[in-house]
């Protein structure tokens, strides 16, 4: 297949705003810092790891804006091209039907009864897309990484309390590695909830095995 002049330049799914609308970028990163920069909106703003940075824009004319990653943030920086279509404001709308369209055809039934075999097969295909890659498709687990086989967090052995006014994206899966790795019950835990809150230590876990369960 014949391909454009900016094929490396394009995305699966590029960012779509309206015309003549302020549109308000936030900006995060869930590896290193990268740079948002299109340079067409006179926009560049770092992503960080753990907060939120915010930026805006007003484009007058419809079209296709480009820019790159503006921070060098590793062996895949040369391959971080951003794409952004402007669209007139019916367009626009158009644009957002489809897409709440497609968001609700895979949207589950809420009045579905999920049967053992839709929640193994729903489980699969979630451990498949986020777990295997340390868990190993065994759930054996490799070098640090511990085993999910046979482990507590899976039977049912473990019965985690929280309290606080904020939960620290992470705070369960954290106390968990704790528990397994050294064998720690009680976690403090400080959270960043980015500008303007700043650091806020509001959160404690508390794990322990649940008595109440007999594992099948």
């Amino acid at each position: 297949m014949e391909k454009d002049e900016t094929y490396l330049l394009d995305v699966d799914n590029p960012m779509v705003i309206p015309i003549n609308t302020k549109v308000r970028f936030l900006l995060t990163s869930n590896d290193v810092i990268h740079a948002w920069w299109v340079p067409d909106f006179a926009v560049k703003r770092d992503a960080v790891p753990g907060f939120i940075n915010e930026t805006w824009a007003i484009v007058e004319e419809p079209g296709i804006y480009r820019g790159q990653c503006a921070e060098l943030c590793g062996k895949e920086h040369a391959y971080m091209p951003i794409h952004v279509k402007v669209l007139s404001h019916d367009d626009y709308s158009a644009w957002v039907a489809v897409k709440q369209k497609e968001m609700a055809a895979l949207a589950d039934d809420p009045n579905k009864v999920w049967t053992l075999e839709d929640l193994v097969a729903r489980g699969e295909k979630v451990y498949a897309a986020n777990c295997v890659a340390c868990h190993q498709a065994s759930g054996k687990g490799a070098g640090p990484i511990k085993p999910l086989d046979g482990a507590a967090v899976v039977l049912g052995l473990l019965t985690v309390r929280l309290s606080g006014h904020f939960l620290p994206l992470g705070t369960i899966a954290w106390g968990l590695a704790l528990y397994y790795l050294f064998g720690t019950l009680e976690i403090a835990c400080s959270g960043y909830r980015g500008w303007p809150y700043g650091w806020q230590s509001l959160m404690t876990a508390t794990i322990e095995r649940n008595p109440a369960f007999v594992a099948p």
